[in-house]
């Protein structure tokens, strides 16, 4: 959970730290395509990479990650 957050928090100071400057080179809309973009990759990487967990006990995950 923790490494969750610090990643979220990271991701934050990210787009915050570049929004201004991407907004000034590229201007707003393609700034928010961009912004757009980068949601839909992560999008598709996290159906793609991370498993599934719905009805499955806690055992079943943990045994699914170490083999």
């Amino acid at each position: 959970m923790s490494l969750s957050s610090v990643v979220i928090w990271l991701s934050d100071l990210l787009v915050t730290m570049t929004f201004l400057s991407l907004v000034e080179g590229v201007g707003a809309r393609a700034s928010f395509w961009l912004y757009a973009g980068a949601c839909v990759v992560a999008l598709a990487f996290s159906f793609r990479m991370i498993p599934g967990t719905k009805g499955r006990t806690l055992e079943e995950i943990e045994t699914s990650w170490t083999t």
